[in-house]
């Protein structure tokens, strides 16, 4: 079992940048920056998709947090 965990902790996120440094529409730079550096960054401002790698970032977070909060209330 640990060693599904260690794999997809590892082959996720790995998959998710090289999927965003392969694709050729926009800047990668613009998609890991957070949603508001990226509009002022940009050439053309105010993407729907700008900062989505950190937005991501932040609901992983929260995710953990939850789960952290849910262990610790059954604990």
């Amino acid at each position: 079992m640990t060693t599904i965990v260690r794999f997809a902790a590892v082959v996720v996120p790995m998959t998710m940048v090289a999927a965003v440094m392969a694709q050729g529409y926009v800047d990668p730079r613009l998609l890991f920056l957070d949603p508001m550096v990226a509009a002022e960054v940009a050439e053309r401002c105010c993407k729907t998709y700008y900062g989505i790698m950190s937005t991501l970032g932040v609901l992983m977070w929260i995710a953990t947090a939850g789960v952290c909060l849910f262990a610790a209330g059954m604990l």
